[in-house]
């Protein structure tokens, strides 16, 4: 958002400064995010959720996430990731657990690949309400990170 740092009635004298703060969504929110497709390399857990680690390549343009569909799944109390793979086209199960960090947020991450369409499941803590996702790059590492922030 933008904030003006002066309101003196002259129109030249409008200056404005710009604050970036996270947004939470509330979970029961359907979120559209990202563009295109890209590989999944990596899922890491944080304090406060986890992060997607995502192939840079390729590069249409400038470089994010992959066009992903963020829905929550009552019945299971987990956040759910839809998107599809650049490369990456087979079959595969894997669950990542939580346990390495006393993390409040989430238990357990299931990632389900088939083909090129990826799903990854988040078992969510019971007092979850909320959820961020930031979005950067870094380009030394050719990857684009997903951190998803919970509370």
């Amino acid at each position: 958002r933008c904030i003006r740092i002066s309101d003196s009635g002259n129109k030249e004298d409008y200056n404005f400064n710009t604050v970036y703060e996270n947004l939470y969504i509330d979970i029961n929110t359907p979120v559209k995010i990202g563009g295109g497709s890209r590989d999944l390399l990596n899922i890491e857990t944080i304090t406060s959720g986890i992060k997607l680690i995502y192939d840079i390549n390729p590069v249409f343009g400038s470089p994010g996430i992959p066009y992903t569909e963020v829905t929550y799944d009552e019945s299971s109390h987990s956040l759910k990731l839809l998107f599809e793979e650049f490369k990456i086209n087979k079959t595969e199960e894997k669950h990542i657990s939580f346990e390495d960090i006393d993390n409040t947020y989430g238990q357990n991450i299931l990632l389900i690949r088939k083909d090129s369409n990826c799903t990854i499941s988040i078992d969510l803590g019971r007092d979850v309400k909320y959820y961020n996702i930031n979005e950067y790059v870094i380009h030394d590492d050719k990857v684009v990170i997903a951190e998803i922030t919970f509370k």
